[in-house]
């Protein structure tokens, strides 16, 4: 599939893929462009056309060559004007936006340990070195919102679209569906919180007696993977593990023992091995509060009655999810699994994965499947609610069942032209240089 030279702005601002970055060849490189005080790199187009040669068949080099140069050129521009207009981005941000895009593959690969055999790298790893690609992109995605951020596309407009094509070629559709799920997470007691917190007390007590970390680390730590190694975990830099923990190990002198500190994982303590800059390597010992089968058994009960609410009407299904589910990824929505690409609620049957398929494959529009327990990859358990709202048949795209893929498509046309513009313009303002055989690719969009 060649690249549409015109859609080139548009693809530029979708997110780069975190494990692209993974197993690349060494490429002797050469600056092949300067913007400002950006340069671009003759291996930052060989790679990211390496990856699309992955993922696509029949890939044309040259052109699709020329069209990612471009891509990586404007992001240059858009990396320039953002430090001219003093743009920036909180660490929490980039460490929000880390966690969200490691947590997406790992549901994609299936566990953390299939995404890190799959990469040849861990977490840890995977974060520091996208970090800095995550603060352009947020500083880029921040920039286009300054540009286009509040244009919209009217009803009019959106049919006018829709209009330009030609009827006898309009694009096929696969089956598709309205899906959202519950998740009830077991909550933990008060008493079951002491009982653990009263667990490491006396298990920190000792070592600040005399007796060995890595032993006692050996023997009673909840985190299996690091208590084989005595405690010890990977060096890791800032914004790499969750607030509380990191804020302590930034704190300890070398070979000193930490307070309690709790997490949502449960209570460590921890000591510091050593510091180099804006890294360090410590070993920790975690105590989770151990949950008993009642903890369980009410968190299904309470799915239950959610169930029973929604089916006597005294709450939507979104409204619940809304209101009470733990399921940070889809909540906020109304529990629903949205098109990456559109942002709407109808996605292709192709998308889901294998078992929540199977499952919704038994509904009819309309029904909900009983609570039904899952455990996780970290080996927790939750319940979860599946809801399917409608499906739809492979079909041609139409108004009537397409419009917000045909709505998002229209915003995009209108966003590219402003985009075209405001490139015209910087381009006048702006230094700029390019190799010469990549001028002639210039000629696509600039």
């Amino acid at each position: 599939m060649k690249i549409n030279s015109k859609l080139a702005l548009l693809l530029l601002f979708g997110f780069l893929s975190i494990i692209k970055t993974y197993a690349q060849p060494v490429i002797a490189d050469e600056i092949i462009a300067v913007v400002g005080n950006k340069t671009l790199l003759y291996s930052e187009v060989d790679l990211e056309l390496e990856q699309q040669k992955k993922q696509v068949n029949n890939i044309n080099d040259p052109a699709t060559r020329c069209d990612i140069f471009n891509q990586l050129l404007i992001r240059k521009f858009m990396l320039m004007r953002a430090d001219l207009d003093s743009l920036e981005v909180q660490e929490d941000r980039i460490d929000a936006e880390l966690n969200k895009r490691i947590s997406y593959f790992i549901s994609m690969y299936g566990s953390e340990k299939k995404m890190e055999e799959a990469t040849g790298k861990t977490v840890a790893q995977l974060k520091s070195e996208n970090r800095e690609k995550i603060r352009d992109e947020l500083l880029i995605q921040q920039q286009k919102e300054l540009l286009v951020g509040s244009l919209k596309v009217s009803p009019n407009e959106v049919a006018a679209y829709f209009n330009k094509f030609p009827k006898d070629s309009l694009p096929n559709f696969d089956a598709e569906i309205e899906v959202a799920q519950f998740i009830r997470k077991p909550k933990v007691t008060s008493l079951e919180k002491q009982v653990a917190y009263e667990k490491i007390k006396s298990i920190r007590d000792q070592i600040m007696h005399g007796t060995s970390f890595r032993t006692m680390a050996l023997l009673y730590s909840d985190d299996k993977a690091s208590a084989r190694a005595g405690g010890e975990m990977d060096e890791f830099g800032r914004g790499m593990m969750v607030a509380q923990f990191e804020a302590m190990a930034f704190k300890l002198n070398n070979d000193t023992i930490s307070p309690i500190i709790e997490t949502e994982f449960g209570y460590h303590i921890m000591q510091l091995i050593y510091r180099k800059g804006d890294h360090v390597k410590v070993r920790h010992i975690l105590i989770r509060a151990v949950m008993v089968g009642q903890d369980y058994e009410d968190a299904r009960v309470f799915l239950d009655s959610i169930r029973t609410r929604i089916m006597i009407d005294s709450i939507s299904f979104e409204n619940a999810c809304k209101k009470f589910s733990d399921d940070e990824r889809t909540s906020f929505n109304g529990g629903y699994f949205l098109d990456p690409n559109t942002g709407g609620t109808k996605i292709a049957v192709s998308e889901l994965d294998k078992e929540t398929y199977e499952i919704i494959a038994k509904l009819k529009p309309g029904e909900m499947t009983a609570p039904m327990q899952e455990i996780l990859e970290d080996g927790s358990v939750v319940y979860r609610i599946l809801y399917l709202k409608s499906e739809s048949p492979p079909h041609v795209m139409n108004m009537k069942d397409d419009y917000q893929k045909i709505q998002a498509k229209a915003l995009e046309a209108k966003q590219y032209e402003v985009l075209k513009k405001w490139l015209a313009k910087e381009k006048q303002r702006s230094y700029y240089n390019v190799k010469d055989n990549f001028k002639d690719c210039l000629n696509k969009i600039l």
